[in-house]
């Protein structure tokens, strides 16, 4: 009996010194006092922010190493809310001065944050965190977003040990703010929040407005139709005076760097209303050997060496960043040398028996993310016209190496992304490229269907390495007679017949020089092929984002 007792008792002191050890965590302590510190009346002093970065350095430090719990429960739910609402300031103060959360590109779906040993979006935290895993419409009353139309942010920080009292407290404010709520005995209007979330207020309750009406002091009838007054996204900030002498440099808490655009922009990934992409991607591919139909290396007499240069730009049109629309330029070389020979000669852009150079083809693209709720995979679609005459050599400039396909290119991009924890990332990308036969062009209408994956590994904000495979085949849309110079005799190569492929692998690295300007660099060995080259790449890429 006695062991009984004193088991009971050695489990109840365990709990209650964790409870209490959760509650002083310094975190919460840290984010009640920059609370008070910066924020008056539902707004916050940005600039106050700016000036003393050392408070908010602090934060954003033990957000990413917050040591969670495996239960769902107020020490975990406390932690999230006050996470979302610091990076939001944060991200506000990274950007600062702007008028608006909407003015930063992929201010709640595309940044991505260190949170507690992972990498997430504010998205994220809401919409997978949170809202699935608490089912509480509370959240939306104190999860403030940076706009006027948000509800007030609180001078204090969420607790766990009195979480449920505090969120209770912020609904009732809200629910009867004639500002949020704006009901004059007749007409109720509504902010969109209520719209858009309509599904969580309706989890224990038959209508928003009975929602609602659970925490008003005077109830609103059933009756009443609501409308929904447009949502104000102007930066919920309080103006102030810079004071004279409080430039801060704080070396032993540094303010946390903004998220990195290497990491953020995967191809996946679409600008929003506004943003631009501008990128140059140089490609060299040389070769001394080819691969037959048996995949037998046959040494070549000389060197090919082969330029692509693709200058692209894209342009965001939506919002909600999920359309873009730009253009495509394609400049190609070609140099045919000895095998010893140097395959930087290509950069000569001379035209002579043994080389060529022009801008070959240009071509509108467009950008889309297909799924709403799946922000992390894109399809991207181009078409290119060919501008250059006899880019296959077959008519005046006969006596001439050949450079490019003298052909219509459809090119689709199906891109897919996962982050892993805070320092891996794995992208996959599906193509299909379809060619079509036009006059001036010797080959046969066919597509493409290369399959990529790349995973990468981000050992800083600014940089990444990565490892690269992919496998392309070759099909033909199209019945035709071909000779095989092996056999000396003729075969017929029916449509959807496979004609030739590769596969390639390769190492690279990215390195963001700025925040707007990342560069590249990347090379590739072309390790098996039917009918393919034998030869390797050198990639260099230079991608600006504004």
């Amino acid at each position: 009996m006695k062991k009984t007792f004193l088991s009971i008792l050695i489990i109840f002191l365990f709990a209650v010194l964790s409870n209490s050890a959760t509650s002083q965590n310094p975190y919460f302590q840290d984010v009640d006092n920059f609370m008070k510190t910066f924020v008056v009346d539902g707004k916050v002093k940005y600039a106050e922010i700016v000036e003393t970065p050392s408070m908010l350095g602090k934060i954003r430090r033990e957000i990413a190493e917050f040591p969670m719990t495996d239960e769902i429960g107020p020490h975990n739910k406390a932690f999230y809310i006050n996470a979302y609402n610091m990076l939001v300031i944060a991200q506000v103060v990274d950007n600062y001065p702007v008028g608006s959360p909407m003015e930063v590109n992929g201010f709640f779906d595309v940044n991505k944050f260190d949170v507690a040993g992972d990498k997430l979006t504010l998205n994220q935290i809401e919409n997978e965190i949170l809202r699935p895993v608490y089912k509480d419409p509370r959240f939306h009353f104190v999860l403030v977003c940076g706009a006027v139309s948000c509800p007030p942010i609180t001078n204090f920080a969420y607790m766990p040990d009195k979480l449920d009292s505090q969120m209770d407290k912020q609904a009732k404010m809200a629910l009867n703010n004639n500002d949020f709520v704006r009901f004059d005995g007749g007409s109720l209007k509504l902010s969109e929040i209520f719209k858009w979330y309509k599904d969580d207020f309706l989890m224990d309750h038959a209508s928003v407005i009975e929602y609602i009406n659970s925490y008003r002091n005077k109830p609103i009838a059933s009756s009443v139709t609501p409308s929904y007054y447009d949502y104000d996204w102007t930066l919920n900030e309080i103006k102030v005076e810079p004071k004279p002498g409080l430039q801060e440099i704080s070396k032993e808490v540094p303010v946390a760097p903004v998220v990195s655009n290497i990491f953020t922009y995967t191809p996946s990934k679409l600008l929003k209303k506004g943003g631009a992409e501008v990128q140059l991607f140089n490609n060299i591919y040389t070769q001394t050997a080819y691969r037959n139909a048996d995949r037998e290396k046959v040494q070549e007499e000389g060197r090919s060496t082969y330029y692509g240069g693709m200058f692209y730009v894209l342009y965001g049109v939506s919002k909600t960043a999920r359309v873009n629309v730009g253009f495509d330029l394609n400049v190609k070389a070609v140099y045919v040398d000895s095998v010893k020979g140097s395959p930087f000669k290509v950069f000569g852009f001379k035209t002579t028996p043994y080389s060529r150079a022009a801008l070959t083809s240009i071509g509108p693209k467009i950008k889309f993310q297909p799924i709403k709720s799946v922000s992390n995979f894109s399809v991207q679609s181009a078409f290119w016209i060919p501008i250059a005459k006899d880019l296959e050599s077959i008519e005046e400039l006969s006596d001439y190496p050949w450079m490019d396909y003298h052909m219509y290119t459809w090119w689709n991009q199906f891109y897919f992304d996962k982050t892993f924890g805070s320092s891996w990332q794995i992208f996959t990308e599906f193509d299909l490229l379809f060619r079509f036969k036009k006059t001036g062009s010797k080959t046969n209408t066919h597509v493409d269907l290369p399959i990529s994956l790349f995973a990468s590994w981000f050992p800083t904000t600014k940089s990444t390495l990565y490892f690269q495979i992919q496998y392309s085949p070759r099909l033909q849309l199209e019945e035709s007679l071909e000779y095989d110079w092996a056999t000396e005799s003729n075969y017929t190569v029916n449509p959807f017949d496979m004609i030739s492929d590769y596969a390639q692998t390769g190492l690279g690295a990215k390195y963001q020089i700025t925040h707007n300007f990342n560069l590249e660099l990347s090379g590739t060995y072309f390790f098996t092929s039917k009918n393919g080259g034998a030869g390797y790449t050198m990639n260099l890429g230079l991608r600006f984002i504004i």
